[in-house]
Order: C-alpha cells, then structure tokens, then sequence
C-alpha cells in the first residue's frame, strides 16, 4: 500500500516538473520580439591623428656645473706669526711685549729646534692700570712634536705682576723639533725672556 502511494506520488512530482518547464521553453520562445528589433545606433568613428610621444622623467633635474673652489685659508686660531730674530717685538694697542729669544748655535742645517709661532701674552690689567712694565725670563722644553711642555720662572721683575701672563703665552708657542739621526727629541732647558713694555 504504501510502495503504490509513493510510486503515484513521484509520478506526479514528475508530471509537474516536466509541466513547468515546458511552460519556461514557451514563455521564452513567445516574447516581445520587437525589443530585439530596436534600430541600433552607430557611433561615429574618431580618429586620433599619429604624433610621436616624447617621455620625460619628472624626477630628472639639471646638472649643475662643478666648480673646483679652493678651500679659503684659514689662519690659525690662537697663533700669530712673528719674525724670528734675536729681538722680536709684537705690538698690541696697549702694551708691547719684546720676545727675547736665545738662538745662540742654532741653525736649520744641523736639525736643532728653530722657533715657528709665537703669541703675545696679554698684558695684566693691574699692571696697566698701574703703569707698571717689566719682564719674565722662562725656562721650558720644546718636546719632539714642537709644542712647549713644563715653562718655569727664573727671573721676573718685578715680581708678581706678569709671570702667569708669560707662562700662558710660552706654552702656546710652536717650534720645529730637534732632529738628530732623523728621530726627533726632546730639548730641555730652553730659556725664552719676554719684555712687557706700555705703547706711548
């Protein structure tokens, strides 16, 4: 009984199926066959004349010409040339300070120490103010690198007035180097007197 009710129930299923698709294949067959009969519009034919497209590079920028500029001469900052006599005299707008240097048997052949810079010493203020001028005789060494290393007092007058003015122009001075056997050394006891005299 039941196999009838399910074989009657898939003929039918069967039967509609069948029905709704025949039914889909006539709707469509029958439509409104004047949508496809719609004139159809032509678009004119635009022509783009041939021209040659240059490509530039936004990124390329002109090359600037390159100039070989020298490099300006820098003085150095804290030395001032001098001439290198027996009685060499730098002058400032208030005071002259005589740089008294013993070049006794020194010479540029035998590879002794030769003096190169020299800087006047700043003239104490309580000795300008007084009116006071003298002089520093200074004992030092001039190392293997021509710097000056160790400056001692010998004799000052008077004293008490411009010993530390000369020490801290002393150890600012430049010297080539005593060369012996192409080694530099060391030159000790070299003595150096510095004169502090007022312009006028």
């Amino acid at each position: 009984m039941k196999l009838k009710r399910i074989i009657s129930a898939s003929a039918i299923a069967l039967g509609v199926t069948f029905g709704l698709f025949g039914l889909m294949v006539t709707l469509i067959s029958s439509g409104d066959a004047s949508l496809d009969e719609a004139p159809q519009l032509n678009l004119a034919n635009i022509l783009m004349p041939e021209r040659e497209i240059s490509e530039h590079s936004k990124n390329q920028k002109p090359k600037k010409p390159q100039q070989d500029v020298p490099p300006p001469d820098i003085p150095p900052p804290e030395f001032d040339d001098i001439q290198l006599d027996d009685s060499s005299e730098i002058t400032s707008p208030n005071m002259i300070a005589d740089l008294k240097i013993d070049l006794s048997g020194v010479s540029a052949s035998d590879g002794e120490y030769l003096p190169i810079v020299k800087v006047a010493p700043q003239y104490p203020r309580r000795a300008m103010s007084k009116g006071i001028q003298g002089y520093v005789v200074l004992e030092f060494t001039v190392t293997k690198l021509g710097t000056v290393r160790d400056p001692i007092v010998l004799e000052s007058s008077p004293p008490g007035y411009f010993e530390q003015a000369a020490r801290k122009a002393v150890v600012r001075f430049k010297y080539k180097p005593s060369i012996i056997d192409g080694v530099a050394i060391d030159v000790p006891h070299v003595t150096n007197k510095i004169v502090f005299k007022l312009a006028g």
